[in-house]
């Protein structure tokens, strides 16, 4: 799993340095840190919708990714949630960032 989460985002970094060279000093903050909010994101998903009552039992399995899962709509929600709150805080407006999604 820990490998599939580094191919994918040595992928995204690569993909977004060809496509926006310009923005290449925010590229790797971006990817980085939307990757582990995409992990908190999905690990919070499935302790909170999946399987609740073991977990407030067992508090100490909620740090256990390799035990439980990730769920990939707490993925996305987090991943959503952080671009939130980083694309304002950026030197960028919000109308430039969509170019990192185009492909090359």
């Amino acid at each position: 799993m820990l490998f599939a989460i580094f191919l994918g985002t040595q992928v995204a970094i690569t993909l977004a340095h060809f496509t926006a060279r310009k923005y290449k000093e925010q590229v790797v903050p971006l990817v980085v840190r939307s990757a582990i909010a995409g992990i908190i994101g999905g690990r919070l998903w499935q302790v909170l919708f999946f399987t609740p009552p073991y977990y407030f039992a067992h508090p100490v399995q909620m740090l256990t990714i390799w035990n439980g899962g990730l769920a990939i709509q707490g993925g996305l929600v987090g991943g959503v949630v952080f671009g939130i709150y980083y694309v304002p805080k950026s030197r960028f407006r919000f109308g430039r960032w969509p170019i990192f999604w185009l492909p090359p």
